[in-house]
């Protein structure tokens, strides 16, 4: 049975446990707990040299080339090894130990892959939804790419934008019967963000972040008071820039991230993003 505790970027693991029937160190260089019972002898081979032994030990530890020498009460159901680096390791014997007995402990390190840095790299698209006020709807798609690390706590920068010039044509709604029909030839949308990322579970993370962007809609105007004159009226008054903020998830499978997020810009507009990409 094997048990371990870290928040490191290694583990602790024993790779095996065995009975060294042709060991005789513990009746050639016995030692004698306090109830004068002779002890049993542990060879720890391990790579690290600086490691912390709790359990029944008896004396000092002997610190040999590739191992460390314990000797313990006989009996004995349980050790903990303590590294620096490694974290805690609690392991329970298969076996009691028994009195003159030689035991081999391997350790070994591996890399401990929920508490590794990764990197995040997505790609995905934004869809422009409702501004808050005035019966005013835009439907656009901006583009945006994100970059960030994360182990249990992270950051993340993101840019968004509509390469403008080949931006769709969007369509505006409005409840004024007055106005016939809006065209905008031009929805420019650019924001930059950054922000903080926490890991809820090996495969999920959540997200906030807030920056600076706008929205500029430009719209050509036809009311009934000049359509028989073909006469077009320009307004600019669908912009909005300041503050931009977003909330989202991360979903990883392997090393593919996908995320989801929401976004606003001064609570004028509203938008929903998707993206894809890689996360190692």
């Amino acid at each position: 049975m094997l048990e371990g505790m870290t928040v490191s970027a290694q583990l602790m693991q024993v790779k095996s446990f065995v009975r060294l029937p042709m060991d005789l160190t513990a009746r050639i260089q016995p030692r004698i707990d306090l109830n004068g019972n002779y002890c049993a002898v542990i060879r720890v081979l391990s790579v690290e040299k600086d490691l912390q032994f709790s359990g029944n030990i008896i004396g000092d530890l002997e610190y040999k080339d590739g191992e460390i020498l314990l000797y313990l009460v006989s009996g004995s159901k349980n050790i903990t090894i303590i590294d620096k680096n490694a974290g805690m390791l609690c392991y329970k014997f298969p076996e009691k130990l028994e009195e003159q007995s030689v035991y081999e402990l391997n350790l070994r390190f591996v890399e401990n892959k929920r508490e590794r840095l990764r990197s995040i790299v997505t790609v995905g698209f934004d869809f422009l939804a409702v501004q808050g006020g005035g019966g005013r709807e835009i439907n656009d798609v901006s583009y945006n790419i994100m970059i960030g690390l994360v182990r249990k706590f992270g950051g993340y920068a993101r840019l968004r934008t509509t390469f403008y010039w080949a931006s769709p044509k969007a369509s505006i709604a409005s409840d004024d019967p007055s106005i016939q029909s809006y065209d905008i030839p031009v929805i420019e949308r650019f924001a930059v963000l950054g922000g903080g990322i926490i890991r809820l579970s090996s495969s999920i993370y959540i997200m906030a972040g807030i920056g600076y962007g706008y929205v500029n809609a430009i719209a050509d105007v036809c009311t009934q008071d000049n359509m028989e004159n073909a006469e077009v009226m320009k307004l600019t008054n669908y912009s909005s820039s300041g503050i931009e903020m977003e909330i989202g998830g991360i979903l990883r499978i392997m090393n593919i991230a996908l995320s989801i997020n929401a976004q606003t810009n001064q609570f004028e507009y509203y938008a929903f993003g998707f993206g894809l990409g890689f996360m190692f």
